[in-house]
Parts: structure tokens; C-alpha cells; sequence
């Protein structure tokens, strides 16, 4: 989780994650909830994506439908974020 007053820049990989601060960079998580008073830049990809309304997303969303995402395809989506 990263708290109203935190701020997380990088690369994130998550089971679950919630923002209610600010994170910049990219994630992959099962499941990403974002709080109203939360800011995301960057982008995601996730199996379940929860905007609060007031929350503010600028990026990129990828919804994938499993219900878990295999390791193996994290360490691949955060090596290619490597590359770039």
C-alpha cells in the first residue's frame, strides 16, 4: 500500500496493491485499487482495476482477465520495461 502522504517512483510487482498517494512508473498486479486522493502515472496492467472516483490515473491500462498472472509473464512485462 502506499499511504496518502507516500510517494513510490519505479517499478512495482504486486498480488494486490493499493494507491491512495502518489506512484509513478509501472505495475503489474493482480488486483489495483486507487483511493480518491490517489495519483497514478505510468502504466498498469492488472486483472482488476478499482478507480475511486476523485482518483486520478494518467497512463496506460492493461486488463488481463486471469485470475492470477503467472511469474513468469511479470518478470517478462519487467524486463521489457527494462529495455525501453
Amino acid at each position: 500500500m502506499i499511504g496518502k502522504n507516500g510517494f513510490v517512483k519505479g517499478i512495482i510487482n504486486a498480488h494486490a496493491l493499493v494507491v491512495a498517494g502518489k506512484f509513478i512508473g509501472d505495475c503489474v498486479s493482480n488486483i489495483l485499487e486507487l483511493k480518491a486522493q490517489g495519483r497514478i502515472e505510468g502504466t498498469i496492467t492488472a486483472n482488476e482495476l478499482v478507480v475511486e472516483r476523485k482518483g486520478v490515473f494518467i497512463g496506460e491500462s492493461k486488463v488481463r482477465d486471469s485470475k492470477e498472472i503467472p511469474s513468469k509473464d511479470i518478470a517478462k512485462d519487467i524486463d521489457s520495461k527494462k529495455k525501453v
